[in-house]
């Protein structure tokens, strides 16, 4: 195929794209992907787009990178309905500018933790414990009926769901 430059490739995706609906492609991507481009035995006879496909057939299993574990702690600290959550800084390079539950280390809390769970993203399995603590630090309390408002870390809207739950 040809090689496109950067500012060619978003003409080409323009070109695809309804200016007044342009989720409608995505959505058509990931039906594609659910109905068609099953992994392990496409159903390339089905596929609108057989011509344009690079792939053409099930491709080769690739070895998967073995999943690293790891533990994190927070600390819920409460006060009067509210809970203590802290902003990511802009500069984090991973969701930057989002509100969580303040991280401690282990020793921090040698009571038994309040909640227990698993998370994980990308190629990371977390066991995650959440401990009751008095101590606070940077951030701000939130209105526990209004934390929704804010643009939450995936965990801490785990976490905030489950505490509720139990």
């Amino acid at each position: 195929g040809r090689s496109l430059s950067e500012p060619q490739y978003w003409q080409e995706a323009a070109a695809l794209l309804a200016p007044e609906s342009p989720g409608d492609f995505n959505q058509a991507m990931m039906e594609l992907g659910a109905v068609v481009c099953l992994p392990g035995k496409p159903v390339c006879h089905l596929c609108p787009v057989f011509n344009l496909c690079a792939s053409r057939g099930p491709l080769e299993k690739t070895e998967r990178q073995a999943r690293r574990k790891a533990t994190l702690h927070y600390a819920l600290i409460r006060k009067n309905g509210s809970i203590r959550l802290r902003q990511r800084a802009k500069e984090h390079s991973l969701m930057p500018g989002m509100w969580e539950l303040p991280e401690i280390e282990a020793v921090e809390s040698a009571a038994a933790p309040l909640l227990r769970l698993r998370h994980s993203i990308t190629t990371t399995d977390y066991t995650v414990f959440v401990h009751a603590s008095a101590k606070v630090g940077k951030g701000r309390w939130v209105p526990l009926g209004s934390v929704s408002r804010l643009p939450l870390t995936g965990l801490t809207n785990k976490i905030i769901r489950s505490l509720r739950n139990a």
